[in-house]
């Protein structure tokens, strides 16, 4: 529930260009109304996040739920 509210509030927030979701899955888009044009989903597995390179990403602001 955290984690869709969040997304919900920074894909509706004018201070964010481009939202980027990471999880064990993605949320469903129907349930979003506003700015999934700037949403990004990817599906990760967690018992390979070494490999995945994200420690070397160029993030902004980065929230965990």
């Amino acid at each position: 529930q955290t984690g869709q509210h969040l997304l919900k509030e920074l894909l509706n927030s004018p201070n964010y260009s481009q939202v980027h979701e990471y999880g064990r899955r993605v949320t469903d888009t129907e349930l979003l109304s506003n700015g999934k044009d700037k949403l990004q989903q990817k599906v990760i597995d967690f018992e390979k996040l070494n490999e995945l390179g994200l420690k070397d990403g160029n993030w902004d602001v980065v929230f965990i739920t």
